[in-house]
């Protein structure tokens, strides 16, 4: 049976269950959008979000959350001076590449990873990836795309690098950022061909890094693309 409620001032009466979505849609839209964060090979869950300090104007609408992959790693040489400021001395990697450095191995145990800590966190709307976390990022987002209880709205790479292997390919919403001077720019481009659904692309002057967002086109663009998709 029907409930209904009458404004105190004699008003239009509404469904008690007008009034639950009504007040769950205004709670949705107060809440912040949770991004879990997947680093780059050989880094950490520290060592991201020290590289997003410049995304710090994101920090009020935001919510960053991380994990580590789950494979021991070694930090690259363009890492090891930024080392130093964090205090988690454990590095890690997502996958495993062969001797060439032609292939990946270990998708499916780097995806678990990330989904199961989706699943114990909750309410995650968005992953982001830098580098190789990116290409695990989208893996990720595209098996929980069609979950009922944890779905997940979009993807962000950020130099990411395309999973070295065929038939991937993306459906969900994705924000693509590249580094004009990144050296794997072009397996960055690769990674953002592979989505067939809305995506975005935008480059910063510099290198495989978070781009400083100094002119906030970037960070306004993406801002923009995330509260739309979000407030589906």
């Amino acid at each position: 049976m029907s409930h209904s409620s009458k404004s105190p001032a004699g008003g239009p009466t509404r469904n008690i269950e007008d009034i639950e979505k009504l007040a769950a849609f205004e709670g949705n839209q107060c809440r912040s959008i949770r991004v879990l964060c997947c680093h780059g090979s050989g880094t950490n869950s520290e060592f991201m979000a020290l590289l997003q300090v410049g995304m710090s104007p994101f920090r009020s609408r935001y919510e960053f959350l991380y994990v580590d992959g789950p494979l021991e790693g070694t930090p690259p040489k363009e890492a090891e001076r930024f080392l130093s400021m964090i205090k988690q001395k454990k590095y890690y990697k997502w996958l495993e590449k062969d001797e060439k450095g032609q292939s990946y191995s270990g998708f499916q145990k780097a995806v678990d990873v990330v989904t199961d800590t989706v699943k114990k966190l909750g309410k995650i709307d968005v992953i982001l990836g830098f580098s190789q976390g990116a290409v695990v990022a989208s893996l990720a987002a595209q098996e929980l795309a069609s979950s009922p209880t944890n779905r997940i709205k979009a993807v962000i790479c950020v130099c990411g690098v395309d999973p070295l292997r065929e038939g991937d390919r993306f459906d969900i919403p994705s924000f693509h950022i590249s580094g004009e001077t990144d050296k794997l720019r072009e397996r960055s481009l690769k990674l953002y061909s592979l989505f067939q659904g809305r995506k975005v692309i935008m480059s910063h002057s510099e290198g495989h890094k978070f781009p400083s967002f100094k002119d906030r086109k970037i960070g306004k663009a993406l801002d923009e693309f995330l509260s739309t998709i979000c407030a589906v």
